[in-house]
């Protein structure tokens, strides 16, 4: 049961790392000029486009909405898998049993510190940090991670990995930035 907790906690991880890679960009169905439906991925700054599948004609509206949602649907299980861990672990620091008595770390599984340093990388983010939180030029990832610490009350980005309102202000920071691209700023 130990190496399928660990395999599963290993496997949680890759889809985050790989979900993260991906964030950037924004996924939307088109039609192609033979008029296929595809999948097309959009750079941060919508500057650039790849095809990432192109769906059979006998593909059903379910299918083609499955696949081409798939990164919100990723990202909705992840914060259910977080909030039930959340929800299973005892209060104020009471040792669990199926980890920290046995001796495993008990880490948080969303690296908000690691997820805000890629942020101040993309030059999406840095647009956004300017547009609504007057972030002064030059646009640079160093003045992005300033601003960032401001925004979410903290010293470091590392303070965000510990929850409470630092935490809270990171993900309340992030969605205002998903809703700020979906609008197209």
């Amino acid at each position: 049961m130990n190496r399928q907790l660990s395999d599963d906690a290993m496997r949680l991880r890759a889809i985050r790392v790989n979900l993260a890679a991906i964030e950037s960009g924004d996924w939307t169905v088109v039609h192609d000029e033979e008029g296929y439906l595809v999948v097309e991925a959009l750079g941060p700054m919508a500057e650039r486009h790849w095809r990432l599948c192109r769906f059979d004609r006998a593909a059903s509206k379910d299918e083609m909405a499955l696949i081409s949602s798939a990164p919100e649907t990723v990202r909705f299980l992840l914060d259910l898998v977080d909030r039930a861990r959340r929800a299973l672990q005892p209060p104020h620091g009471g040792h669990d049993q199926r980890g920290e008595a046995r001796g495993e770390p008990q880490t948080d599984p969303r690296n908000y510190a690691a997820e805000a340093a890629m942020k101040c990388q993309e030059p999406a983010f840095l647009a956004f940090l300017e547009a609504e939180h007057g972030l002064e030029r030059p646009l640079t990832p160093e003045r992005a991670a300033q601003k960032l610490r401001s925004l979410c009350g903290v010293t470091s980005r590392k303070q965000l990995n510990d929850g409470g309102q630092a935490a809270q202000a990171w993900r309340q920071l992030r969605d205002a930035y998903a809703a700020w691209k979906k609008a197209g700023r």
